[in-house]
C-alpha cells in the first residue's frame, strides 16, 4: 500500500512556475486598455462602420493582445515553454474544460429562469455574444469570421488572460482568486453585461485547466471547441433565416 504512495504523489499537479511580476501585470493591462481606446477612437474619428471595419478592428485588437504578452515575455526572457506552450500532463482536461463551459452556460440559463419565475427583471442579463452576421453577409465574410473566431481569438485571448493575467496573479494569490480574476477580465473584455457571469466562470474554469495540466494548450483547445460549435450553430441559424 505505502509502496504505491510515491507514484500517486508524482501524479499530483505541480504549481505553475512564477514567471511574471506585479509590474508586468500593470504594464500589460494598461497597454491593453490604451490599445482598446486607440482602436475604438480611430474608428470613431474615421467614422467607418460595417463588417470590414469591425472585422479589421477586432482582428487588430486580438493580435495586439498577443503582441503585448510576447513583447513582455521577450523583455523578461520568458520562453514559449515557460508561457505554457508545452504538452499537457493530461489532454483530457481540455475536454473537461470544454464540457464544463456548457455546464456553466446551462446553469446560468436555469438561474435566469428561476429569477424570472420570481418576477425579477432579467432582460439586461439575457442574450449571448452574437456574431455580426447581417442579411448581406457573404461566404467570404463567413469564412473571415470563422478564421477570426476559431483561429485567432482562442490563441490570442488565452495567451493574454491565462498565459499572462492568470499567471501574473497566480504568482501571489491562491488558485481560486487568480482563476476568478482572470475570468472576470476575460468577461469584461467582451463588453457585454449579459455574458459577464458565465464568461467569468468559464474563464476561471479555463485557468483551472491550465494549472492542472501545466499547459496553455488545454485552455486554447477548450476555447477553440467552444467557439467552433458556437460559430457553426450561428452560421446554421443564419442560413435558415
Amino acid at each position: 500500500m505505502f509502496a504505491d504512495l510515491p507514484q500517486v504523489m508524482e501524479r499530483e499537479p505541480e504549481p505553475l512556475q512564477r514567471i511574471w511580476r506585479v509590474r508586468d501585470l500593470v504594464i500589460g493591462v494598461t497597454a491593453m486598455i490604451v490599445a482598446f481606446i486607440a482602436v475604438v477612437g480611430t474608428l470613431a474619428l474615421l467614422r467607418v462602420h460595417g463588417f470590414v471595419a469591425g472585422f479589421a478592428a477586432t482582428l487588430l485588437f486580438e493580435v495586439i493582445l498577443a503582441a503585448i504578452v510576447l513583447g513582455l515575455a521577450r523583455l523578461r526572457r520568458i520562453s514559449f515553454a515557460q508561457l505554457g506552450f508545452v504538452r499537457p500532463r493530461n489532454w483530457g482536461l481540455a475536454i473537461t474544460a470544454w464540457l464544463g463551459s456548457y455546464a456553466v452556460a446551462i446553469s446560468y440559463a436555469l438561474a435566469l429562469l428561476a429569477l424570472k419565475a420570481a418576477h425579477l427583471d432579467t432582460s439586461r442579463l439575457e442574450g449571448g455574444n452574437p456574431l455580426p452576421l447581417g442579411p448581406d453577409a457573404t461566404p467570404l465574410m463567413l469564412g473571415a469570421l470563422g478564421v477570426l473566431v476559431i483561429g485567432f481569438a482562442p490563441v490570442c485571448e488565452e495567451l493574454f488572460f491565462r498565459g499572462f493575467v492568470f499567471r501574473c496573479v497566480r504568482g501571489f494569490a491562491p488558485l481560486f482568486a487568480a482563476a476568478l480574476i482572470s475570468g472576470l477580465g476575460f468577461a469584461v473584455f467582451h463588453a457585454n453585461l449579459a455574458v459577464v457571469v458565465p464568461y467569468a466562470l468559464i474563464g476561471a474554469l479555463f485557468a483551472w485547466s491550465v494549472e492542472s495540466s501545466g499547459s496553455l494548450w488545454t485552455s486554447i483547445v477548450a476555447h477553440t471547441l467552444v467557439n467552433t460549435l458556437s460559430f457553426v450553430v450561428s452560421v446554421a441559424v443564419f442560413a435558415r433565416a
